[in-house]
């Protein structure tokens, strides 16, 4: 279910509903945002030699999971061969170079990795 679908049941707005759900599981609440950028987008970006590519996902040790805590690292090579984006090798080199630039790479990092 979807938080406005909730929040329509409730008979709140959507901030108040998200805040509530904030307040009561004290902080703990975890929601899972999607499509909120577009493929255009994407491949603009991909191919641009400024850009950084990261995940917003977190990888949690126990409950339901982000999807793209694992799969948005293997999702960027895939467009990168699909579309013809960028060469294979340098979409490989452009994510093991995040990983080796981040500095901060813990354990919780390496499911959504691939070298």
């Amino acid at each position: 279910m979807f938080l406005t679908d909730i929040a329509r049941k409730r008979r709140m707005g959507g901030f108040d509903n998200f805040i509530d759900f904030a307040r009561r599981s004290e902080g703990r609440a975890r929601v899972l945002n999607h499509r909120y950028s577009n493929l255009e987008i994407v491949k603009a970006l991909m191919q641009h030699s400024a850009a950084l590519y990261q995940t917003d996902a977190t990888f949690f040790p126990e409950g339901v999971q982000n999807p793209g805590a694992y799969g948005n690292f293997p999702l960027f090579l895939q467009y990168a061969r699909d579309y013809r984006l960028l060469r294979f090798e340098e979409a490989v080199f452009i994510n093991g170079k995040q990983v080796l630039a981040g500095g901060n790479l813990d354990e919780q990092a390496l499911p959504g990795m691939v070298l």
